[in-house]
């Protein structure tokens, strides 16, 4: 595939910058799109409890987590916004209009 419109001016390394590596991955913004999901489906009261709740000493560990503990200090926002969004999919009440079961009986849906 050929591009239609070439770089305007070609990269050089001399202009980049190096920098010390942070000590956190998303920062505020990383929470911000974490929320987003989590508000729409479960509030706020169930989401601030959840997402709090999520990989405390005194909580739950995220399900889609591949980092171990900390040892030492933990932040409020011990996650990543896949986690998040992980946790809001398990949390979320389903609920199934009365229609469909007035359709389905539960008889039928037993049925192989």
């Amino acid at each position: 595939m050929t591009r239609s419109n070439p770089p305007v001016e070609e990269a050089d390394e001399n202009d980049l910058e190096v920098d010390k590596p942070k000590d956190w991955a998303a920062g505020m913004p990383g929470v911000y799109h974490s929320l987003q999901p989590a508000l729409k489906h479960m509030g706020a009261s169930r989401s601030a409890r959840t997402l709090l709740t999520m990989n405390q000493k005194q909580g739950f560990d995220c399900m889609s987590c591949a980092w171990p503990d900390p040892s030492g200090h933990r932040s409020k926002f011990e996650y990543c916004e896949n986690g998040a969004k992980t946790v809001t999919w398990e949390a979320t009440p389903v609920t199934v209009a009365s229609d469909f079961w007035a359709e389905h009986p539960i008889s039928e849906l037993r049925e192989p």
